[in-house]
């Protein structure tokens, strides 16, 4: 693993690589093309490193506590983010340019509380009538900011249980046309959090905001 293990003070696992976009930039070409996956012990806090991205995540795991909520990953997202230019200055490796950030919400709601029709506000199944199967999937531009907004909505079944679920997925982005001028992306990421926030109050229902309450 990368000498970054003992600066993140975490554990290590590869795992086969993620294909954003055929046009991600690569900044550390002699890396070999994995993605390096570095967890705190209670495996919920997450970095993910590839040599076109890098990803700072929570994850719900046996025993870890509630959501922290955006600030806190925020928080950790700089602090991970100067931690990672240390080491690569370390190594006599330049920072990379910055071509687009990106933040991901994803969460699920159990189909025997919440049945996928009632997430929607503006959708809802026939009286008396339930979707044996439910997906969505959309891509847009918010015009106005260059922001690009990902839904997906699909059935799962939940390993630990086999509780059937619906899992949701907003991804908001945006690309960069100055890599090199954004070295601190903390405020980009806070425009894209908000566009995530005004995404979800506009798709979902009551009940989904009072189930999922993102922050």
């Amino acid at each position: 693993s990368f000498p970054y293990t003992t600066l993140f003070r975490s554990l290590f696992e590869s795992a086969a690589p993620a294909i954003l976009d055929s046009q991600s930039p690569v900044f550390l070409s002699r890396v070999p093309k994995i993605r390096g996956l570095y967890t705190s012990e209670a495996r919920a806090d997450l970095v993910q490193i590839q040599d076109d991205f890098f990803f700072v995540n929570w994850r719900k795991a046996a025993g870890s506590t509630a959501y922290p909520g955006y600030p806190a990953v925020r928080a950790r997202f700089k602090s991970q983010w100067a931690t990672f230019r240390t080491f690569l200055a370390g190594f006599g490796i330049e920072s990379p340019a910055i071509r687009r950030n990106q933040v991901t919400y994803v969460n699920h709601s159990e189909q025997n509380e919440i049945p996928p029709g009632d997430l929607l506000t503006n959708w809802k199944p026939p009286v008396g009538s339930e979707p044996t199967g439910f997906s969505l999937s959309t891509t847009y531009r918010l015009a106005d900011r260059n922001v690009d907004v990902t839904i997906a909505m699909q059935p799962a079944v939940r390993t630990i249980d086999n509780v059937s679920i619906t899992q949701t997925t907003i991804t908001t982005s945006r690309n960069l046309t100055d890599g090199a001028a954004s070295l601190d992306p903390a405020k980009e990421l806070d425009e894209l959090h908000r566009a995530l926030i005004e995404t979800f109050q506009s798709i979902t229902s009551p009940a989904a905001k009072i189930h999922w309450r993102p922050e």
